[in-house]
């Protein structure tokens, strides 16, 4: 759901939903998580920070995306 309001510029909706998405995948998974997956949704946080223009919101969430995986270069323009 998050990244459909991602799509249609809903950015403070596709936050809320994101947040709900890690929070249910960390109970679902025991908190040992997918980590390839929470990588994404921490992408997706980083870029709807990006263009609600809350630069603290967006590096927080880059900089957990790059400290999963620090090759990501798709979080780099966010």
């Amino acid at each position: 759901l998050a990244t459909i309001y991602l799509d249609f510029q809903k950015f403070r909706d596709a936050i809320r939903e994101n947040n709900r998405a890690i929070v249910g995948h960390m109970v679902r998974t025991k908190f040992n998580p997918d980590l390839k997956l929470l990588e994404k949704m921490y992408q997706y946080q980083a870029e709807a920070y990006y263009y609600l223009k809350n630069s603290e919101g967006s590096n927080y969430y880059y900089c957990l995306t790059k400290e999963l995986n620090p090759n990501n270069k798709e979080v780099e323009k966010y």
